[in-house]
C-alpha cells in the first residue's frame, strides 16, 4: 500500500523525510555515513518499512531467515539468508543493515546496545 501523501512529494522531500525517519527511529544512534549507505541503495519511488534491532540475536535470526535472492547488504557484516555464513560473519559489536524486498520492502538496521547518544562516523 502506498501512502498518498508520500507519493506526491518531490524526490528531495522524500529523501529528507526518510533521513528524518531513520534518525528518529534509531533515536539518533545511526551515523550520517550509515544513513548515506541506506540512501544509496534504496529507491525513493518506493516506501519501506523500517525495523530497528538492538538485540543481536533478533537481528541474526531475521538475517538467517531472509531470502538471499531478495536481500541486499547495505553496511556491516549482514550476509542475508546464508545459514552458516549469516551467523558466522555477523558481529553484534558493529552496526549492520540489509534490505529485504518482498510484498513489503523492509530496511533492517542493527544498532549495538553500547551506542549511546548520537551515531558514530
Amino acid at each position: 500500500m502506498v501512502n498518498e501523501s508520500f507519493s506526491v512529494l518531490s524526490e528531495h522531500e522524500r529523501s529528507s523525510k526518510l533521513r528524518t525517519v531513520l534518525k528518529n527511529r534509531s533515536e539518533g544512534r545511526i551515523s550520517e555515513s550509515e544513513i548515506r549507505a541506506v540512501m544509496d541503495v534504496i529507491s525513493l519511488k518506493k516506501q519501506y518499512a523500517i525495523r530497528i534491532y538492538i538485540e543481536p540475536d533478533e537481528f541474526r535470526k531475521n538475517l538467517v531467515l531472509a531470502d538471499p535472492s531478495r536481500s541486499k547488504t547495505v553496511f556491516g557484516s549482514a550476509i542475508a539468508g546464508v545459514p552458516g555464513l549469516s551467523e558466522r560473519f555477523f558481529s553484534g559489536t558493529h552496526a549492520a543493515a540489509y534490505i529485504t524486498k518482498n510484498n513489503v520492502d523492509i530496511i533492517h538496521i542493527y544498532i549495538p546496545q553500547q551506542r549511546m547518544g548520537k551515531g558514530e562516523d
